[in-house]
């Protein structure tokens, strides 16, 4: 690992309490994964076994639901640390990882995060803020799901990732990844039919410019107002 990642790992949630030495440590026990694009990492109900670290690339997190459908419940880039339940307790993920585009990771065995864990008690408090925060993100997806039109769910996504991978494009903010149709339909738990009806209403209204595996927004403000309060 260079020093530009364990300078990155150190400012992680989960291990912001740790030292340089320390750090290293880390980093000499992790595992390289590479992952092709669409490849997978593991499935949801597959035993917990792994903390992942992205260290380029950008990983779906999806899920099963109840009615059989698959929604993807986040999109994680460069830095992001995910699967920190294995490093828990023995169970199973509850979510499936694949990788979006190719991909470069570093992972480490339950029985490593472990070891840390009983060195270094105050990390178990940051693994379950970590663990806390992503259940409440799962929550508020189903209660969004549940609850709002597919026009005001769609927008809220996509506020969701220019805030988390927006940077400045031609026009306006670019989300700085590859999203398909189908992707953009699976974040919103809608069919592709549909996300595709309004993404295109939504490009000749000028609120966003969308192309091949590509969306920019252009109006914010008007983004904004559909995830308030949905088609006027």
């Amino acid at each position: 690992m260079n020093r530009e990642n364990q300078e990155s790992l150190g400012r992680c949630a989960l291990f912001t309490d740790l030292q340089e030495e320390e750090l290293r440590d880390l980093a000499r026990a992790a595992r390289l994964d590479e992952r092709g694009a669409g490849e997978n990492l593991f499935l949801m109900g597959d035993p917990a076994d792994r903390v992942y670290w992205i260290e380029s690339g950008q990983i779906r997190l999806s899920k099963v639901t109840e009615q059989g459908e698959e929604v993807i419940v986040a999109v994680l880039g460069k830095d992001n640390l995910f699967a920190v339940v294995a490093g828990l307790r023995e169970t199973t993920y509850p979510v499936s990882a694949d990788a979006m585009t190719p991909s470069r990771l570093l992972s480490w065995g339950r029985s490593d995060m472990a070891a840390l864990f009983g060195r270094h008690p105050e990390l178990v408090v940051n693994a379950m803020e970590i663990v806390a925060a992503r259940m409440r993100e799962l929550q508020d997806r189903y209660h969004e799901l549940a609850t709002l039109a597919v026009p005001q769910r769609l927008a809220r996504t996509l506020l969701r990732l220019a805030d988390e991978h927006g940077r400045p494009g031609d026009q306006g903010l670019l989300l700085d990844l590859r999203l398909t149709r189908q992707d953009l339909a699976e974040l919103t738990g809608t069919t592709l039919y549909t996300a595709s009806r309004i993404v295109s209403g939504w490009s000749q209204a000028g609120i966003l410019s969308s192309g091949r595996r590509r969306v920019e927004i252009l109006d914010l403000g008007a983004l904004e107002q559909l995830a308030r309060s949905g088609p006027s």
